[in-house]
C-alpha cells in the first residue's frame, strides 16, 4: 500500500480500527508489585525470569498462538527485566519460545552467518 494514499492516512488516525481489544482495567488497578508465583521474585505484570503472569492478573489477560515458532536468541549482556522478548513467552505459553543466550562474540557471529544463510 503506498504511504500517501488516502487509505492509508485514513488508517494512521485510526490505527486500531476494526480491532478487538480488551479493557486495560485490570492493569490499571494494579497498584504496585507483586511476588512471582513461581521463584517469589517483586515483579509488575509477569515474571520475565519464569515467563508467568502474575497472580493478580493470571487469568486475566490473553493468550495467543504464535502463526509461527519463535526462537528469542538475547545478548548475554542485555538485561532481562528490559527486554521486550519475555512478552512472547508469557502471551503464548503453548508455543514455547525458547529464550537463548548468546555466549560468546564467535556464537554472535555464527548466529549472524546462519541468519544471512536463511535469506
Amino acid at each position: 500500500m503506498n504511504p500517501k494514499s488516502p487509505e492509508a492516512r485514513n488508517r494512521d488516525e485510526k490505527p486500531f480500527e476494526g480491532m478487538i481489544i480488551s479493557s486495560s482495567e485490570t492493569l490499571d488497578k494494579l497498584e504496585g508489585r507483586s511476588a512471582c508465583p513461581r521463584c517469589g521474585k517483586s515483579r509488575m505484570y509477569f515474571c520475565y525470569t519464569c515467563y508467568v503472569p502474575i497472580s493478580l492478573i493470571e487469568g486475566k489477560i490473553p493468550m495467543c498462538k504464535l502463526p509461527i515458532k519463535v526462537d528469542i536468541i538475547k545478548h548475554r549482556r542485555e538485561i532481562d527485566g528490559k527486554s521486550t522478548s519475555a512478552h512472547a513467552a508469557v502471551l503464548a505459553p503453548d508455543d514455547g519460545p525458547k529464550l537463548e543466550l548468546l555466549e560468546s562474540c564467535t556464537q554472535e557471529k555464527e548466529i549472524h552467518q546462519a541468519i544471512q544463510i536463511s535469506y
